[in-house]
């Protein structure tokens, strides 16, 4: 049997660890090996009856490997002395603890109980005591003086908090001083009041805010507001300037240089490619398509006419975005890719999220929800990242834009209205006529065939692109109003058509200021009795 205490001088409470261990002599296979535990070391109350503290597996006796039981008792440390009793058991019969009470002691004592496999190692030690080291880490915020610089230090280090003993982390440290105060002196410092500079140019006091406070309490820093006069400036009139410059807001432009003769064309092939792919049958892979309409001219009223009505529905007229050089809304049902072509490009173009509804048309971005009753036309996915839905509702298509050619059509039918709107934004190249009724032999409707595009400029690609590549345009009857392929696309040659017409519909024209001065005066006598309100 081996006891011992084991030495933590640091340990703060009142216990001691020992550790305990018992061989198996000539029985290896019956030794316990090391077991530790802690022992609270105040004195115990007089008559305190011996405890037991651990239970080693295994001892030995005859019969073989047997538990050793291990009781504590003793007065523990008085001060810095300490000492205790272990006593060993391998056998205890029907006692508890192997220890019984001395008869008529007062305190109560005990004595071991007789029998076999006791043994007892009493234990006398110093206690271990506890060590401390200090270490001093001083935090000096005083600024680093540079040489030569304006401040400097007065005098020696003053302490302002010591001597004096303070505890930390349990432990009492004394120190003849734990601040010290460092006096500096500083010269060429920013005037006190850095606003007499306008003061003395003449600005006034606007305003005055503390912006900094000192530990009394009293405002340290002010900032003032100042209102100061505006230099005197001159104004210079300057008469005679040439004719060809022209000014605005402070900036003139010289106007005398030639206009770029290759700028129209310029515009009109970026057109033409930007309708071409706007506009290409996916079917058919054809660019520039036309769509084949007709009209009659009957005995009693001619129902090819022209309507300058149509000119006013380009896609930014009924819109409000997209371009003014091209017609979807004016094309026909049958023919639907020229309206999903133009409004996606429109929606891409213009920027447009949410939805939007004219004439009975709504275009819905990104999931929008469709007016209820709406028929859906078209469905693009988002792949590109815009889904578009193209959707209308009949009833209002038909009041808002049909309204106009049934008001005007008369007896005629309401896609000879609509082509009279073509015609009139110059939209369509004529084929031919042939009689479509007879009486008696003699002719009473002839019916025009026609065929329309949705833009300007797509017809006059087909009217002199057909004639460079020996493509015709059918007959009246039957119009061949289809495109160009890729292929018949790329040998047209642009630079010998005159699209001289179209240049005309990009070119901003210059009002003519005194026609419109003279109608205007010529009005006035006949508005609201002389008044002028027309």
């Amino acid at each position: 049997m081996t006891v011992e205490a084991l030495c933590e001088p640091d340990r703060t409470d009142n216990k001691i660890r020992f550790r305990t261990n018992v061989t198996g002599g000539d029985h290896p296979a019956c030794s316990s090996g090391w077991q530790e535990f802690d022992l609270d070391m105040t004195p115990p109350p007089p008559g305190t009856a011996p405890a037991e503290v651990v239970v080693s597996h295994p001892s030995w006796d005859i019969a073989g490997c047997r538990p050793v039981h291990v009781y504590q008792e003793g007065p523990g440390c008085d001060g810095p002395h300490c000492a205790k009793n272990f006593h060993y058991f391998y056998q205890i019969d029907a006692l508890v603890g192997g220890f019984v009470p001395v008869a008529g002691s007062n305190p109560t004592r005990y004595t071991i109980n007789p029998g076999p496999g006791h043994w007892e190692i009493p234990l006398v030690f110093e206690r271990p005591g506890v060590t401390h080291t200090e270490t001093d880490a001083w935090n000096d915020s005083c600024p680093v003086l540079a040489t030569g610089g304006r401040c400097t230090e007065v005098g020696a280090d003053q302490c302002v908090d010591g001597p004096s003993t303070k505890h930390i982390n349990g432990v009492d440290v004394t120190r003849p001083c734990w601040e010290y105060d460092r006096a500096l002196s500083c010269s060429g410092g920013a005037a006190a009041d850095q606003c007499a500079p306008l003061a003395a140019s003449g600005c006034t006091a606007a305003a005055s805010t503390c912006v900094k406070v000192d530990a009394s309490g009293l405002c340290s820093r002010y900032q003032d507001t100042y209102n100061c006069p505006s230099p005197a400036q001159t104004a210079t009139s300057v008469s005679g300037c040439p004719s060809n410059v022209f000014c605005i807001a402070g900036g003139c432009f010289n106007t005398a240089y030639t206009n770029d003769a290759d700028f129209a064309r310029s515009m009109s092939m970026l057109e033409a490619a930007r309708e071409a792919g706007v506009y290409l049958n996916a079917d058919k892979l054809q660019v520039f398509s036309g769509e084949a309409n007709s009209c009659r001219n009957r005995l009693l009223k001619n129902c090819c006419s022209s309507d300058s009505a149509g000119a006013g529905m380009t896609n930014q007229s009924m819109f409000g975005a997209g371009s003014r050089l091209v017609y979807d809304v004016l094309t026909n049902s049958q023919n639907r890719q020229f309206l999903y072509g133009g409004f996606q490009s429109l929606v891409a173009g213009a920027g447009f999220s949410g939805s939007f509804t004219t004439y009975g048309v709504t275009i819905a971005v990104n999931g929008t929800a469709l007016p209820a009753g709406s028929t859906v036309l078209y469905a693009s996915s988002a792949e590109a990242g815009t889904g578009v839905v193209v959707a209308f509702d009949p009833w209002s298509l038909a009041i808002a834009v049909i309204i106009y050619v049934v008001m005007s059509m008369m007896s005629c039918n309401q896609d000879e209205g609509k082509l009279a709107m073509k015609v009139g934004a110059n939209l369509c190249h004529e084929i031919g006529d042939f009689c479509s009724s007879k009486v008696l032999g003699s002719c009473l409707e002839h019916t025009h065939g026609k065929c329309c595009f949705n833009s300007v400029l797509a017809r006059i690609v087909n009217e002199q692109g057909r004639m460079q590549i020996g493509k015709g345009w059918g007959s009246a009857e039957t119009p061949d109003c289809s495109g160009f392929t890729v292929a018949q696309l790329q040998s047209l040659d642009f630079a010998a058509m005159d699209l001289s017409e179209f240049y005309a519909s990009i070119i901003p024209v210059t009002p003519n200021v005194g026609a419109i001065q003279g109608t205007n005066a010529s009005r006035v006598p006949a508005c609201y009795y002389g008044q002028g309100k027309c």
